[in-house]
């Protein structure tokens, strides 16, 4: 596999091995341009990366959401939070 360097790892958000086999399936791309088959997995490779960079946004985004609900609620975030995970005690 080829060796990427930070900006392609960045771009990746951390993960090496996705860089490194995107990094090769642009490579055989480039290097077969007449092969519809390797452009089509190329294309079909930076969806799968756009949908794993998107799944990363809404996670980050949900996560500084719940980070921050606190100081925009005074902390009835987290109280209701509490309400909602507190165990019910059992009737049997």
């Amino acid at each position: 596999m080829p060796q990427i360097n930070v900006r392609e790892k960045a771009d990746m958000l951390g993960d090496a091995q996705l860089g490194r086999q995107m990094k090769d399936i642009r490579k055989w791309r480039d290097q077969y341009p007449d092969n519809t088959k390797l452009a089509d997995n190329a294309r079909e490779a930076e969806r799968h990366k756009d949908a794993l960079r998107g799944s990363w946004l809404v996670g980050t985004g949900l996560d500084a959401a719940d980070k921050s609900g606190d100081s925009v609620s005074d902390d009835e975030y987290s109280r209701m939070k509490d309400r909602m995970t507190r165990p019910v005690a059992s009737r049997w």
